[in-house]
């Protein structure tokens, strides 16, 4: 399961990236940094510890595997906290002192649903949550009354709110994001020849990175076999030496 979303993860969090980047741009603000890349220790860590947290044997089926965990942290978190941006206890050390907890306490644990926070920020949202066995309650009001946020007048309180809102919408489009994903793979799994046409389709609209490097190579190829005669034709040297060299490099390139 957290195989097959990786990719699907990817083109999620690259677009999220570049709006990012653009937004910052504009600002004229400079872009925070990504938290160094965990290993796969570090991702079994994680998830030994939600397994232990949620009361679960850790290799049990009803959390997403290590692939999964590891997909959400550094695809979608960039192995920061989602409130504070935190790279953790030791920022050297890639993913100390942060945890992997289940956003909404009355959803499953699946990959849309799971949030990268530092031990004290998830063991706060983990109370908060137990409280009502969904989201904590601000939040919920919050999200009934868009203008709740306004409104509040501790400054700490408010900035905590809007960090939840915040994620609270990133796992929104990611869910819608995998959801459709899932019925995209679903449809053309069970409908047989129709599928296979409609992949088809697809795949010869969307050529694959492989086609579309042997198309740059073959472009790169004859533009060159064609520019080289050219320069010898400006300069005045034997055009039929010039031809035969931008011949083979153009096919060398090709090939």
């Amino acid at each position: 399961r957290g195989r097959s979303a990786t990719r699907s993860l990817a083109a999620f969090c690259l677009g999220l990236a570049a709006a990012a980047t653009a937004l910052c741009r504009l600002a004229g603000e400079a872009r925070e940094e990504g938290a160094g890349p965990g290993a796969v220790g570090a991702w079994k860590r994680l998830r030994r510890a939600l397994a232990t947290r949620e009361n679960l044997d850790f290799s049990t089926t009803q959390l997403p595997d290590i692939y999964g965990v590891g997909s959400i942290v550094e695809q979608v978190w960039r192995g920061r906290s989602a409130f504070s941006r935190s790279a953790g206890a030791k920022p050297s050390e890639a993913l100390t002192g942060m945890a992997v907890i289940p956003w909404d306490r009355s959803r499953p644990l699946e990959l849309w649903n799971l949030v990268l926070l530092t031990e004290e920020e998830a063991a706060e949202h983990a109370r908060l949550c137990g409280e009502t066995g969904s989201l904590p309650v601000k939040l919920l009001e919050a999200l009934s009354d868009p203008q709740l946020v306004e409104r509040i007048g501790s400054a700490s309180e408010q900035r905590l709110l809007q960090q939840q809102l915040r994620t609270h919408r990133i796992l929104q489009r990611l869910e819608a994001h995998l959801l459709a994903e899932g019925a995209l793979q679903q449809t053309s799994t069970n409908s047989g020849n129709t599928s296979c046409r409609t992949l088809s389709a697809i795949v010869a609209r969307r050529p694959s990175p492989r086609s579309k490097q042997l198309l740059s190579l073959f472009l790169a190829g004859g533009a060159f076999g064609v520019a080289l005669p050219l320069c010898a034709r400006q300069s005045g040297r034997n055009l039929n030496v010039f031809k035969l060299l931008g011949a083979a490099f153009g096919l060398s390139a090709t090939w």
